[in-house]
């Protein structure tokens, strides 16, 4: 049986939100799997799942040349540009192809739990880190809902704490990876307050004045009748890789999992495919400072 100090951030939100992605289509990748344990770690990318994509959409170029690919990404990462140079690069205008933009299953869509962004004494995890063809473009963190720590919830401390590691600059090159940022603590957002105390939000990089916007969704029905029933070993294969077999029979957990959750149907809108690569790819996201487009 699970103890009531089991149901934390993880079991709550994060496990239930991770499980809600999988319906949607997404790959889970196991902590201790091939592809986490192989990534560049400078940037978090999946190399073998990024060359494996890339050299299909370019079938013309080499291993030597993906190599040149990846250590030019590397280095326009490094760039104080808030990842427009690489931006322009995914959007195809260097010439090769990493993300067909049209067809959405064309793309590979894994997630991850906690993979460390690191730089030498420097490090945070993401609760959840999505990955378009290897290419780690997003990540979601969730926070246990109802808690309060030094006056301030939990969607308000985790706003503070990415508006740090955008200033930080160790985290550069993981800042300017990535396309889209979302906060969630699985409860409604709350009417006429015009303070971000909880709910679900989402932004994009900026080293300063860091800007999360609520998402309300207007084809929320569409959506959920999208998406695919879990099976009974995506949840098995969960619950055992991060050691919380017990949850399975708790009804507080089978409640989190439900597709209509606060946190579940915002991911339902932000996260299902074709809507995650429209947004990225027309910038609806990017506030960019100086760098950004109107």
């Amino acid at each position: 049986m699970a103890k009531r100090k089991d149901f934390s951030e993880l079991t709550r939100v994060q496990i239930p939100a991770t499980l809600h992605l999988m319906r949607m289509g997404y790959t889970y990748l196991p902590r201790n799997g091939k592809e986490i344990a192989e990534r560049d770690p400078d940037t978090n990318i999946l190399v073998s799942v990024f060359k494996e994509q890339f050299l299909t959409f370019n079938n013309y170029l080499t291993d030597e040349d993906f190599e040149r690919e990846l250590a030019n990404i590397k280095l326009e990462l490094d760039q104080n540009d808030l990842g427009r140079s690489f931006f322009k690069r995914i959007q195809g205008q260097e010439g090769a192809v990493y993300i067909d933009w049209e067809n959405p299953e064309a793309n590979i869509f894994h997630l991850a739990l906690e993979v460390t962004c690191q730089n030498g004494q420097d490090e945070f995890r993401p609760n959840i880190v999505v990955f378009i063809n290897g290419l780690p473009l997003s990540y979601i963190e969730v926070k246990q809902p109802n808690a309060i720590r030094d006056g301030k919830t939990g969607i308000q401390s985790e706003q503070d704490r990415t508006r740090y590691r955008f200033e930080n600059h160790k985290f550069r090159r993981f800042n300017n990876i990535t396309q889209l940022i979302a906060l969630s603590d699985n409860l409604p957002y709350i009417s006429g307050q015009g303070q971000q105390k909880q709910g679900s939000y989402y932004g994009s990089n900026a080293y300063s004045k860091t800007k999360f916007n609520a998402f309300k969704e207007e084809r929320e029905i569409d959506f959920l009748n999208s998406i695919v029933p879990l099976r009974e070993e995506q949840i098995d294969f969960i619950l055992e890789d991060v050691k919380r077999f017990a949850l399975k029979s708790q009804p507080e957990f089978t409640t989190n999992l439900q597709p209509e959750t606060p946190c579940n149907t915002f991911l339902s809108s932000l996260y299902q495919k074709e809507r995650l690569l429209f947004m990225i790819s027309w910038k609806l996201i990017k506030s960019k400072e100086k760098y950004g487009t109107n």
